[in-house]
């Protein structure tokens, strides 16, 4: 286990070997030294092997002195004295010997460790590891606290990067030789840090160490990776790029170490499978971690090549990426996994084939002198095609072609025309390049290497090879490359080269004169390819279609639809449709005698969906905003483009096509033309695509959800096809239909689209189980109507009068007078049915109320005019009012106490009472009510008002008002008597102030109750209610008294809050808390003496005033003998009632 601080992570485990070497003093280093690992001894050890104290001091004692002096001036404490006392013990001398020791070095008895019989023990392999790891801690802090030093000092001139870059490498190889790779790499990464740091932040006025680093250039010679592998340092004279070349070889290395230990880890023989997957997935990390560190490397050398501003040839940079990035590409396809089969970061890989490819073509495309003997002094010094093993197949291949190439052919050793040329080998990496792009989907830069293949090709290649890879080239660019200038330039090379070729592929070359037809760059040419483009559609070959959404051109589609007039047509069947289209021609010239054609399809959701992705929001609270997509669109599909080009060329039967009256021209710029089709289909449709055909082989087919996506202001057309049915509407009616008087509404029938040949019935009646709707038919009123109906011609009509009359069936009441009886009538004609809803309201609001008046139940009817118009009155003709007791008895009549009925005008009211007959049934029974009211309207003048109209015949009959219903007729079984006590002495309350309310109760029945329970309500904008319940104790006489403190809260008359009583709760307990949860039992029945009475309420007293007023007695004081006062006056007034 080791422990090094300087990591600051957890101890790691890792092995290594120890030796042990005879003590030399040169293997003693020096407190704070930085020193090589191989030439010092980490810890010292003397052995003492002696059978007596005289042997010790005549033997031993002088050189064991010696070896700690020697230790003690160098300051390293890091020693130990083993003691074997197998031979003291046979002479009965071990403890002497240990003390005389103990005795030499009583300052450091803790480095004395006793062994005996040769053999170890558990304390001195505890002493010696304690001991090791200190001394590897202090040699590790010595190199961090050098490290920290030569970093704070880089400004100085005489500061020496060869200096710190070696030491720094030193410890990594320190850190190796203990296996721990990712210390190594951290230390490699923190080398390569300081350095980019310190140049980044040099300025102008750099140290002389930098000046020298700027002036090496590029060095002597070309770095090769896996030579600086081998080195054990950096020279003295180093370049920046040789510099870089060495820490990024090492990096490299130490990931291929940080590798194998981890493979050797996750192996597992029980599990071969998870084996397999994991070592798979490592792969793939330890592949994208080379390829990073090369990527980061080539970056950093080029942002540190202009920061310090070194003057180089721009060719060698490419020389030099070319063979880093071959001997890095084939390091990661031996160890880990061919380039291809990466399944992690695949940008990274694309990003570093396109370097290599670039620079190998830049080399290729060398043509100056000067650059080619940079090349040649850069590389005659490098290694050939001998080190073969040490530098791999393929940068030694590579740096052969480039020697061969640049070098002088005496210059050369062995066959200096073997192996491949320089066009050779960068047809070879352009093609294997293209292929990876391809595969990754770097398609852009597929296309310019492909453009660089081509020009590989036009050096020295056949004509075919020219041929094949340039129409290969221009299709890529046709499909991908989004730079209009490219494809016009490698068009215009085409035409000249290969125009014969390139006219065999018919799609192709009328995509190319499409593109030359819209953006060349001089009119004339836009016009020439027009030309030619117009002849090209004049033949009679097979038909090009050319699609909006698959245009096969990185550029805008000549021709747009800018504006539909109409969204939303909608046509009867077998009528003549319009409508007019504007449509962009974006070519220099006319396209003469073209068809225009406007496709509908039956509406649907594949034939409105978008191409984007569809999204709502909502927002179910104020906080909250919710989005959703309805819908991806039809672009998230691979095979949309064959989905639209199926939706575009079959044409559904029966669908409307729109079309021109003939052959028009489409005039550069905006044209509006005007599209006519027959309704011949009922059904909904929506515009499909638009169809434009330029000769006898040129079709332009526009999807309409493409032409949206093109033209955002675009919306789907929508057609709608129908054949008109006949109809029933409802033509004229009142404003206001009331219930209870006949009226008159006003039917429309309609034929349809077919003429109604014969005559024919028309019904209407009340929708409904019960219907109590009447129509007046022949003189005589019935639940169902049945009209005659002429035949009528087709789309002509015939209006009815209807006359119906809805009774009032039931008590309506409304205080605002706005309640509303909704009712439907059914009209039946020629096997239809419609459905047409009527709101009445009723012209008498009717509410019913029973009154108890001591022994008397009296019956009342309040009768109200709910209209408005005064043109008539109601004229009330009977009132009935029977009561049943039994089925054995006739009903018997409830007295009329008001007999003499009146007229009721508009905005009125009339009331009618009687008085319900005795009975003795208990009054938990209900009893059967039959009232009975016979009215009639009365015209008074003729009606100025549109909003309703009656017919003369709606005053010339009789109507009726039959309620049946069953009532529990109770009677009184207490009297109460309600007053209200004023705080002060005057018959007036104060707005504020409290009050007193004095109920006293008398018992009118036969049973009494010793407890009764009284509540109180009110409307709290009136009164506040300090109490609403009380439990009165009644005396033997049937009388008790209770009192409630209430408080009014408006100044004016003020109704008495309501008062109820109560059966007392048999369960309640007198210690229980008063709440209606525990005293409320039955509700009784009782008469109120002062009901409807009202109490008048002033301001309060003015401050100035009730301060003066003020006296010893207080306002609680007041009230409370207010309340004795009263109490005693209606305790007299009920006895002398009851008397």
């Amino acid at each position: 286990m080791c422990d090094p601080s300087f990591l600051n992570e957890k101890p790691v485990e890792t092995n290594f070997e120890l030796k042990l070497v005879p003590y030399s003093e040169d293997l003693v280093w020096q407190y704070g030294e930085v020193s090589y690992c191989e030439s010092v001894a980490f810890v010292h050890i003397f052995f003492v092997y002696v059978s007596s104290v005289e042997e010790y001091r005549l033997n031993v004692r002088h050189r064991v002195s010696e070896w700690f002096g020697q230790l003690n001036k160098a300051q390293n404490s890091h020693w130990m004295i083993i003691f074997d006392s197998s031979k003291a013990k046979e002479k009965k001398n071990r403890g002497s010997i240990l003390e005389k020791l103990k005795s030499d070095f009583a300052k450091h008895q803790e480095k004395l460790v006793e062994v005996c019989d040769g053999g170890s023990s558990t304390e001195m392999t505890q002493k010696i590891s304690q001991t090791f790891i200190a001394s590897l801690d202090r040699f590790l802090l010595n190199y961090e606290q050098a490290y920290a030093q030569l970093k704070g000092n880089w400004e100085n001139d005489s500061w020496n990067l060869t200096t710190f870059v070696n030491q720094q490498f030193n410890l990594c190889r320190f850190l190796w030789n203990l296996s721990l790779y990712d210390a190594v790499s951290a230390e490699l990464d923190k080398i390569d840090s300081l350095v980019n740091e310190i140049i980044r932040n040099s300025s102008e006025n750099s140290p002389q160490w930098l000046q020298n680093l700027k002036n090496q250039s590029f060095g002597e010679t070309c770095p090769l990776l896996r030579l600086l592998t081998h080195v054990e340092g950096v020279a003295e004279n180093v370049s920046l790029i040789e510099l870089r070349t060495f820490l990024l070889a090492n990096q490299i290395l130490s990931f291929i170490f940080i590798y194998n230990n981890r493979r050797s880890r996750t192996a597992s023989p029980a599990s071969p499978r998870t084996t397999e997957a994991t070592q798979s997935m490592l792969k793939n990390d330890f592949a994208n971690i080379m390829l990073k560190c090369a990527s980061c490397t080539i970056q950093n050398l080029r942002a540190e090549i202009y920061e310090l501003g070194v003057e180089y040839d721009q060719i060698l940079f490419r020389v030099w990426i070319s063979v880093v990035l071959t001997d890095v590409i084939e390091l990661v396809e031996q160890l880990f996994v061919p380039l291809r089969k990466l399944t992690q970061d695949q940008n990274i890989v694309c990003h570093l084939v396109s370097l290599k490819c670039n620079s190998l073509y830049e080399i290729f495309a060398c043509s100056e002198s000067k650059p080619k003997k940079a090349i040649a002094s850069w590389l005659k010094a490098t290694v050939a095609q001998r080190n073969a093993d040490i530098l791999g197949s393929k940068t030694a291949e590579l740096l052969n072609v480039l020697r061969r190439t640049f070098l002088d052919r005496t210059q050369l050793e062995g066959s200096p025309d073997q192996g491949k040329n320089l066009e050779e080998l960068v047809e070879y990496v352009l093609i294997d390049g293209i292929q990876i792009f391809k595969e990754f989907g770097w398609e852009k830069s597929a296309s310019v290497f492909l453009k660089f293949l081509f020009n590989v090709y036009k050096e020295n290649s056949s004509e075919n090879d020219k041929k094949a890879t340039f129409m290969k080239l221009l299709n890529n660019l046709l499909e991908n490359c989004p730079i209009t200038e490219v494809l016009i330039e490698n068009c215009e090379t085409g035409m000249e080269m290969f125009l014969k070729d390139m006219k065999e592929n018919r799609d192709t070359w009328m995509k190319i004169l499409l593109l030359m037809s819209t953006r060349s760059e001089e009119i004339d040419k836009r016009r020439k390819y027009g030309e030619m483009l117009i002849q090209e559609a004049k033949k009679d070959d097979n038909q090009i279609k050319i699609y909006n959404f698959d245009f096969g051109v990185p550029t805008s589609f000549p021709i747009l639809v800018k504006k539909v007039s109409e969204l939303f047509i909608f046509s009867l069947l077998d009528a003549q449709m319009s409508l007019k289209i504007t449509l962009e021609n974006r070519f220099e010239f006319s396209l003469k005698d073209c068809t225009v054609k406007l496709f509908f399809k039956k509406l649907n959701k594949y034939t409105t969906e978008p191409l984007g992705p569809l999204f709502s929001c909502h927002m179910p609270d104020s906080n909250t905003s919710r989005c959703t997509a309805k819908t991806k669109g039809l672009r998230a599909r691979e095979d949309y483009k064959e989905i639209m080009k199926v939706a575009v060329n079959e044409v559904e039967e029966g669908s409307p096509v729109f079309v021109l009256d003939g052959p028009v021209d489409l005039d550069p710029g905006l044209n509006v033309f005007e599209l006519k089709t027959v309704a011949d289909q009922v059904g909904s449709f929506a515009l499909n695509h638009i169809e434009i055909t330029v000769g006898p082989s040129l079709k332009f087919l526009l999807h309409y959800q493409q032409s949206i996506v093109d033209f955002p202001t675009l919306e789907n057309v929508y057609l709608s096809i129908d054949l008109r049915k006949p109809n029933v509407t409802l033509k004229q009616k009142p404003d206001t239909l009331l219930a209870g008087i006949a009226q008159m509404i006003s039917l429309n029938v309609t034929a349809g689209t077919n003429a109604v040949l014969e005559p024919s019935e028309l019904k209407i009646k009340c929708k409904g189980e019960d219907p109590v709707m009447e129509f007046l038919s022949d003189s005589e009123w019935t639940n169902e109507l049945v009209l005659g109906i002429p035949s009528l011609e087709p789309y002509k009509g015939k209006t009815i009068d209807v006359y119906l009359y809805l009774p009032i069936d039931e008590m309506h009441f409304s205080a605002e007078k706005t309640i509303l009886t909704t009712k439907q009538l059914q009209v039946e004609w020629l096997n239809e049915k419609w459905i047409i809803e009527l709101g009445f309201l009723p012209i008498l609001s009717l509410k019913m109320s029973t009154t108890i008046v001591e022994t008397k139940v009296l019956f009342s009817l309040d009768i109200s005019r709910s209209d408005d118009f005064n043109f008539f009155d109601i004229l009330l003709l009977e009132a009935n009012l029977n009561q049943k007791q039994s089925i054995m008895k006739p009903p018997f009549e409830a007295k009329l106490m008001n007999p003499k009925l009146e007229k009721i005008e508009a905005h009125s009211s009339h009331k009618i009472v009687w008085e319900l007959p005795d009975s003795k049934i208990d009054k938990s029974i209900p009893l059967k009510h039959d009232l009975k009211l016979t009215y009639r309207a009365e015209k008074k003048s003729e009606s100025k008002n549109s909003s309703c109209f009656l017919p003369e015949f709606s005053f010339e009959k009789d109507y009726f008002f039959d309620w049946k219903q069953e009532l529990g007729i109770g009677k009184a079984e207490y009297d109460i008597c309600a007053q209200i006590i004023p705080a002060e002495n005057i018959a007036l309350c104060r707005v504020n102030q409290e009050c007193g309310l004095l109920v006293s109760l008398k018992l009118i029945s036969n049973h009494s109750d010793s407890r009764i329970v009284a509540t109180v309500d009110a409307d709290p904008h009136y009164w506040s209610l300090i109490n609403k319940c009380a439990v009165v104790h009644m005396k033997e006489s049937g009388i008790g008294q209770t009192t409630f403190t209430i408080i009014p809260r408006q100044i004016g008359l003020l109704p008495f809050p309501s008062v109820y009583i109560h059966r007392c709760n048999p369960d309640y307990n007198e210690k229980d808390p008063i709440t209606e949860a525990t005293v409320l039992g039955e509700r009784l029945n009782s008469y109120h003496r002062f009901q409807g009475k009202q109490m008048r309420v002033i301001q309060m007293k003015p401050a100035a005033e009730d301060t003066g007023s003020m006296g010893s007695t207080s306002t609680t004081a007041t009230l409370k003998t207010a309340m004795k006062r009263a109490f005693k006056t209606v305790a007299s007034r009920m006895d002398r009632e009851k008397d």
